[in-house]
């Protein structure tokens, strides 16, 4: 149980890197960190950049779904260890 739960882990958790790898670089594109209008600069994403609210939100939930996925493999595949 432990082997097949581990392997899908590591399937889900691989999806989850390509997705913040993509949108990352979908991100890296259109949004330049600016300290004096951080907010402006999210709202125009949101606003101009086709499917600007979508990527960003998709880039969001995998990073909190990818540390949710580490964070349940870690005691599966130490478990296996033993």
């Amino acid at each position: 149980m432990a082997d097949r739960a581990t392997r899908w882990l590591s399937i889900v958790g691989l999806v989850l890197s390509a997705a913040l790898a993509v949108s990352g670089l979908f991100l890296r594109y259109f949004y330049t960190p600016d300290e004096a209008k951080p907010y402006t600069e999210i709202q125009q994403l949101h606003t101009t950049v086709a499917f600007g609210l979508l990527v960003r939100n998709v880039h969001r939930w995998s990073a909190h779904a990818l540390l949710a996925v580490v964070m349940v493999q870690s005691p599966v595949a130490a478990d296996r260890t033993q």
